[in-house]
C-alpha cells in the first residue's frame, strides 16, 4: 500500500472519529437537555397546577401573613436551607473512602444533582444515579457505598426520632390506649432503636449476610469490592450526627413555617406532631414530586389533633408545601442545571479537583 493510500485512510479514521464524537456529545446534550425540560414540567405541574395548594396560593399567604414580628421566621426557614444541604453534603463527604478526595464545591453539585434525579424516582433511588453521574468511572462503586450509608443513618434517624415521639404522643395521652399496650410500645421501640443501631454499626457484617440470598448476592459481592476497608465506628458516628443536625434543621422549619402562618399550639406539641409526620412519610414508597398530596394528607391527620385555628387546614397545607419548595423545588432546579453542564470526571478525583 502507498504512502498515499495509507495517509487517505487515516484521514477517513480521522473524520469518521470527529464525526462520532461531534454525534455522540450531540446526543448527549439532548438527553441533558429534555430531563432537564421534564423536570421543570413535572416541577410546574406540582408547583402551579395543584388543586389544593399551588404557588399563586401559597405566595398569597406568604403576602397575607408577612409583617414586622412573622418576617424573620420566614428569613430563618431561608436560611436553613443552605444548612440543611450543607450537612448532607458534608455526610457525604466523610462517607467517602479517602482516596475519593472531593472538594466541597463538587461534592455539592452531585448531591444537587442526585435530588434533581430523585424526584422521579421512589424513596429518592435516583439520588444514587444523579451522585454516580458527576464522578469518574473508577469512584462510582464508592460512590454508591456512601450514598447507601448516608441515607440508611438518615433513615435511622426518622424512625428512631419518629417512633419515640410516638411512644411520648401515647405517653401525653393524644389518643386512649391501655396502660400495658404504652409499655409494649416502649419496648417495642426500645429493640428497634438497639436492632437499627446495631446493623448501622455493623454494616459491613450485613453486606456479608446479604451474600448469602440470590437476589441481593451480585450487588453485595459488587459493593464489598468498592470498599478498601470496612467502615469503623469513627466514620460512621459522625456521619450519624450529620443526620442528626440536618433532621434538627429541618423539623425546625417546619415549626418556624407552621408559626408563621399562624399555626396556634404550644412548640413542644408541634415538634412531637412534626417528628410523627416524618416517621409516617418514611413509609411512602412515592418520588416527592408525586407523593406530595400523600404528605400533606398526613400532616393535615397529625396536627390537626393539636392545631385550634380556625384555619388550621390552610395553614398545614402551606407550611407542608412551602417548606417541599424552599427544601426541594429550588435546590432540584440547581441541581438540574448543574447536570446540563456536567461532564462526568475521566480523570481521578484528586487529580482533576
Amino acid at each position: 500500500m502507498t504512502t498515499k493510500n495509507i495517509t487517505s485512510i487515516v484521514t477517513k479514521d480521522n473524520r469518521f472519529s470527529l464525526k462520532s464524537e461531534l454525534l455522540g456529545r450531540f446526543f448527549i446534550l439532548g438527553i441533558k437537555i429534555s430531563f432537564f425540560l421534564i423536570l421543570l414540567a413535572l416541577l410546574y405541574s406540582q408547583v402551579f397546577a395543584r388543586e389544593d395548594m399551588n404557588f399563586a396560593a401559597l405566595w398569597n399567604q406568604i403576602k397575607n401573613n408577612l409583617g414586622t414580628a412573622t418576617a424573620p421566621l420566614l428569613i430563618a426557614v431561608l436560611l436553613l436551607m443552605p444548612l440543611n444541604w450543607i450537612l448532607e453534603v458534608q455526610k457525604w463527604r466523610s462517607l467517602m473512602p479517602n482516596h475519593a478526595e472531593l472538594t466541597f464545591f463538587n461534592a455539592f453539585k452531585a448531591v444537587l444533582a442526585g435530588l434533581a434525579v430523585s424526584l422521579f424516582t421512589p424513596n429518592r433511588i435516583g439520588e444514587y444515579g444523579g451522585r454516580v453521574l458527576m464522578v469518574p468511572k473508577s469512584m462510582r462503586i464508592p460512590t454508591v457505598w456512601a450514598t447507601i450509608v448516608g441515607s440508611f443513618s438518615q433513615w435511622i434517624v426518622l424512625i428512631v426520632g419518629g417512633g419515640w415521639a410516638l411512644v411520648l404522643a401515647l405517653a401525653k395521652g393524644w389518643i386512649d390506649i391501655h396502660p400495658n399496650l404504652l409499655y409494649l410500645s416502649i419496648v417495642l421501640a426500645t429493640i428497634v432503636t438497639a436492632a437499627l443501631l446495631w446493623m448501622y454499626l455493623n454494616i459491613q457484617t450485613m453486606v456479608g449476610y446479604t451474600m448469602r440470598f440470590k437476589w441481593t448476592k451480585k450487588l453485595a459481592q459488587t459493593l464489598s469490592k468498592g470498599r478498601d476497608t470496612p467502615y469503623s465506628g469513627t466514620t460512621l458516628v459522625p456521619a450519624l450526627g450529620f443526620s442528626l443536625g440536618r433532621y434538627a434543621t429541618y423539623s425546625t422549619q417546619y415549626i418556624l413555617l407552621l408559626l408563621f402562618f399562624g399555626f396556634q399550639a404550644n412548640i413542644a406539641s408541634m415538634l412531637l406532631s412534626v417528628m410523627i409526620i416524618y416517621f409516617l412519610q418514611t413509609g411512602i414508597p412515592l418520588p416527592p414530586s408525586t407523593g406530595l398530596l400523600a404528605r400533606g394528607n398526613i400532616a393535615l391527620l397529625v396536627l390537626g389533633w393539636i392545631g385550634t385555628a380556625a384555619n388550621t387546614s390552610l395553614i398545614i397545607l402551606a407550611s407542608t408545601f412551602g417548606l417541599w419548595m424552599i427544601n426541594v423545588v429550588f435546590p432540584a432546579v440547581i441541581g438540574g442545571l448543574f447536570l446540563l453542564k456536567a461532564t462526568p470526571l475521566k480523570k481521578p478525583l484528586a487529580e482533576s479537583l
